[in-house]
Parts: structure tokens; C-alpha cells; sequence
């Protein structure tokens, strides 16, 4: 019997998958939070640390000496000084730049400004970027409760800065300035790509450790067990035996499964059903040899004994192979039963076929099929000769046979009668029938020989 094609994934392969998805979406989800807590905690952060950055700058420069500069224009040391000092804050805190104005209704006047590059240098009045121009109004009007101002505002190369304002207060804390600080985005998002790639890089490794995990337990605690299983049972599945002798145990009993889980359970069960099917087995041959054997010798009865020549007739009908068929008889068995009793016949039926048994291969097919009458089908004999030799020499075996008797020794004979195949019939009727013809021949002719029935209808 051929084995089914399976087509389906095997078991490993879809656990591993689903794993494998299973590590996907957890990794997503874990890059997804990381991206959320670390663009909150980083705009946190820049903000707070922006915040402080001006706030120092602010804090740190006279407010009274701002009015001075307005009105004189002129710098001194001063000046220089608390320039200095704000570029190295503007170093310290990445920033592109650090500056401190006097706002307007509709422009600025610089005091203080670190960017060498830009125009907006000491005393130059510009007017308000277009992005921050609705912070003029409120920013001029200086008064007590004017505060830090952050946005986000682009630039003229079209990145993004973060803008931060604090008031710079004079002696008396009224706002005279304010401070400010530009902190280009692209720092923060460089910052960011880094940090991602960081996560994506952890996420995979730690996925990829997981999934060797798994995959290994996997193997060891469900493919493996189920592998031996499904091994296991194939031999008994798809190799069909010829005939009930050719069964043999499954052998569920080699699974060693040491988990108590499903599996466990799987296993135990196979084993019991195992047992279950050996016994059954093993009462399928008792209750086939009861049907199929001849109680008192166990030879293969009548039937048994015909459905099983047929066979070979069958397959090796067009081969021309020479078979012999022969039909035995015991000479005077009535003699036997009538003497020594039915017991002593029993046991003289049962020692001639043993001695049946021993006398030919085990490929050969011994029955009884009646009384006192044996039979035997001697396959691929090769030639006449062949058979002649085994007849002729059980004969010789049996007549040295002595049975003893309450002190009474005897010996009995054997007539035989034997058809060869294909030469005296291809079928198991005429070669039994000819055989028979044979063995009447050897009684006719006083006994205890054989003789072949072609060389009878030689003589014929």
C-alpha cells in the first residue's frame, strides 16, 4: 500500500511561523512605545533644558545696561564680556544660536546676538519673521507679566528650529528685553534616528534569541515526540502484511515523553492502544489457526490447504515451474485403531506429521484432510528427480518408525500418489484427482511405495 500524499505544512514549520509573527508584533508594538516614551521625554527634555539654557542667559545679563546700549550705541567691556559669556552657554547647550532684542510693535532691536552669520547683529532693527510676527504685540507691551514664549518655526532652508523667549528684567524687574535661543530639530531627529535604530537593533537580536529559544524547545518537547509518533505508526498504517504471522508490535512503548501534558497523555494512549491491538492480533491468529488447522496435528486442514495451492497455482501459472503434488495415505490405520486403541492411532497420526514436517522446507504445504489421508504441495521442485528423491526417502524415514505398545513394537507404511504441475494439470482439482489416481495405482500394487501418475499413463 502506497502512502498517501500529505500536502500540508509540517507542524514545526507553522509553530515556528506563528512564533516568528508572534516576535514581529511584540517587536513593533515594543518600537512603537519606545517611539512614543522617547519623542515625549526628548521634547520634554529639549524644552526644559532650552528653557534653562535662556533663562540663565537672561538672568545673567544687566537689564539696566540694555536701556544704555539703546540709547548710546555704543559697546564696552562690559558688553564684550556678557558676549562671550553667552556663546560659550550657546556651546555648552547646542544651540545655533543665543541673542537678546528689545521688541517692537512690528520689528526688534538687537543687543546681543552669538550667530556671527546672521545680520542681526548689535543696534540692526528687523522686522518680525512672518512665523513669530503675532508675538510682537504682546511682547512690546512690557509689562510685569510677560513670560517665556516657545515655537517651532521654519527656516529659510526649510528645516525646523525650536524658538525660545524669556524676559530680561532690570533692577526694579521690569522687562526691558528678552533673550532668546534658536535649537535646530534636526539635532533632536538625528538624535532620535540613532536611538530607534538602537531599539530596532536590541529588538531584533532579542526576537532572534527568542526564536532560537523556541524553536529548540519546540523541537525537543512537541516535533520530536510527535515525529517518533507519527513514525511509528507508519509502519503499522501503510505496510500491509500478507498474512497475520507477518504482523509484529507496533512498539509504541519506545516513546519516552517525560512531560505530563497533552503529549504525555497522546503517548499513553498509542501504548494502550498498542497492547489493545496485540491482543487482538494475537487472538485474530488463534481464532485463523483454529479455523485454518487440523486440531490433533495442527497441519492446515482441507480448505486451508487448497485456498493456499491455489495461490501458488495462480502466480506462477504462466512461469512453467514444476510443482508436486502428493496425497498420502496410512497404510492399514483401521488396523491401528482396531489393535492398540484410538488413543495409540492419535498418536501415530501426530508422529507422521512430525515426521511430515521435518521431512520437507518449510515452504512446502503439509495438510490432513481426512483420517488417515495427508497431503502435500512441494513448490518449485525444479524436476522429477527432485521429488522422487524426497518421497522416496520419507518412506524410508517411516518404515524405521517404531511404536511401542504395552511392550508390543510395530512399524506401519505409507502409499503415496503424486501429480506434477504444470505437466499433469494447471489447476488444483486436476492434480488432486490424479494424484489420487496415482495413489490407487500404489495400492493396487500391495502398499508402503509411491508412484507418479505420469508414469502410470505412460504405461496406459
Amino acid at each position: 500500500m502506497q502512502k498517501p500524499k500529505r500536502f500540508f505544512l509540517p507542524l514545526g514549520i507553522k509553530i515556528t511561523v506563528f512564533v516568528v509573527l508572534m516576535l514581529a508584533l511584540l517587536s513593533s508594538v515594543i518600537i512603537k512605545f519606545s517611539y512614543d516614551e522617547y519623542t515625549i521625554s526628548a521634547s520634554r527634555h529639549f524644552r526644559e533644558h532650552g528653557k534653562s539654557v535662556v533663562r540663565t542667559a537672561a538672568i545673567s545679563i544687566d537689564g539696566d545696561s540694555i536701556t544704555n546700549y539703546l540709547a548710546t550705541g555704543f559697546k564696552d567691556d562690559a558688553y564684550d564680556s556678557t558676549l562671550a559669556k553667552l556663546r560659550a552657554m550657546q556651546t555648552t547647550a547646542d544651540a545655533s544660536g543665543l541673542y537678546v532684542f528689545v521688541p517692537h510693535a512690528d520689528s526688534r532691536t538687537f543687543i546681543y546676538n552669538t550667530d556671527e552669520n546672521s545680520p542681526n547683529q548689535f543696534g540692526v532693527t528687523s522686522v518680525w519673521p512672518g512665523v513669530l510676527h503675532h508675538l510682537a504685540p504682546g511682547m512690546a507691551k512690557y509689562d510685569d507679566n510677560a513670560t517665556a514664549l516657545e515655537v517651532i518655526a521654519p527656516t529659510a532652508d526649510g528645516s525646523l528650529v525650536f524658538v525660545l523667549f524669556y524676559p530680561v528684567r532690570d533692577a526694579a524687574g521690569t522687562p526691558v528685553a528678552y533673550a532668546g535661543a534658536n535649537f535646530p530639530m534636526n539635532n533632536v531627529n538625528t538624535d532620535f534616528h540613532n536611538y530607534l535604530v538602537s531599539i530596532i537593533k536590541i529588538a531584533v537580536a532579542v526576537a532572534l534569541v527568542v526564536l532560537l529559544v523556541a524553536i529548540i524547545i519546540v523541537q525537543v518537547m512537541i516535533i520530536k515526540p510527535v515525529n517518533k509518533m507519527a513514525h511509528i505508526a507508519d509502519k503499522y498504517v501503510f505496510l500491509v502484511p500478507e498474512s497475520l504471522e507477518d504482523i509484529s508490535p507496533v512498539h509504541f512503548s519506545e516513546l519516552k515523553v517525560t512531560s505530563h501534558d497533552e503529549l504525555h497523555s497522546l503517548a499513553n494512549a498509542l501504548k494502550s492502544m498498542e497492547q489493545k491491538n496485540f491482543e487482538y492480533v494475537e487472538n485474530l491468529r488463534a481464532a485463523t489457526r483454529s479455523a485454518e488447522t487440523d486440531p490433533l496435528t495442527g497441519l492446515y486442514n482441507r480448505r486451508a490447504f487448497e485456498q493456499r495451492v491455489n495461490a501458488i497455482l495462480n502466480s506462477t501459472y504462466e512461469s512453467g515451474e514444476v510443482h508436486a503434488f502428493a496425497i498420502i495415505d496410512f497404510d492399514y490405520f483401521k488396523n491401528v485403531n482396531d489393535s492398540y486403541g484410538h488413543k495409540m492411532g492419535d498418536v501415530a497420526l501426530a508422529t507422521l506429521a512430525d515426521t511430515l514436517r521435518r521431512s520437507f522446507r518449510t515452504s512446502d504445504i503439509v495438510a490432513r484432510i481426512g483420517g488417515d489421508e495427508f497431503t502435500i504441495f512441494c513448490s518449485a521442485v525444479g524436476e522429477k528427480d527432485i521429488a522422487e528423491r524426497k518421497f522416496c526417502d520419507l518412506l524410508e524415514v517411516w518404515r524405521k518408525t517404531m511404536f511401542d505398545y504395552e511392550d508390543i513394537k510395530f512399524s506401519t507404511t505409507l502409499s503415496v500418489g503424486i501429480s506434477l504441475a504444470p505437466f499433469d494439470g494447471k489447476e488444483y482439482s486436476e492434480l488432486y484427482e490424479k494424484a489420487d489416481s496415482a495413489l490407487y495405482r500404489t495400492k493396487e500394487n500391495g502398499r508402503n511405495d509411491y508412484a507418479f501418475y505420469g508414469d502410470i499413463s505412460a504405461e496406459t
